[in-house]
């Protein structure tokens, strides 16, 4: 897809205006000659929503972004432009988004890992209990008497 294809665009925009959401994304340049990342405001111009398109690109502001995946940020009116823009570039101040993403698999594979021991030494306490009734009711009388 490319830029030119938007159907509704529009020309201005104002910081203090309510916005619908932004996208960040990568298409093609009206020549299809380049990859761009465009952000893609929408406000609301007459009844439906317009982008307000920036080319972040040409603006200098893409090589610091080629590392993160592109950015779909809904905001429904909650938020004005100047916020949902603030809001996204400091997610884009952060470390490395694919980086970040894949510590929190290696830190869920770690608390699985947790997980799996804490059940293998439940079952293996329950064995013992079950082999030695004996041993385990004098601990019990003991703890209790301590």
């Amino acid at each position: 897809m490319r830029v030119s294809d938007l159907k509704r665009t529009t020309d201005t925009i104002k910081p203090d205006e309510k916005c619908q959401g932004v996208l960040e994304v990568d298409m093609f340049t009206a020549d299809y000659k380049a990859t761009h990342r465009y952000r893609l405001t929408y406000v609301v111009r007459g009844d439906a929503p317009a982008a307000y398109v920036q080319d972040l690109t040409e603006l200098g502001l893409y090589s610091h972004l080629q590392n993160h995946p592109p950015v779909s940020f809904p905001v429904y009116f909650e938020h004005t432009v100047g916020e949902a823009w603030n809001i996204l570039d400091s997610m884009h101040g952060r470390e490395d988004t694919r980086k970040f993403i894949a510590e929190l698999k290696e830190a869920s594979a770690t608390d699985r890992n947790i997980i799996k021991e804490a059940i293998t030494r439940a079952e293996q306490i329950r064995k013992f209990k079950d082999r030695n009734i004996r041993t385990v009711a004098a601990i019990e009388r003991e703890l209790r008497s301590g």
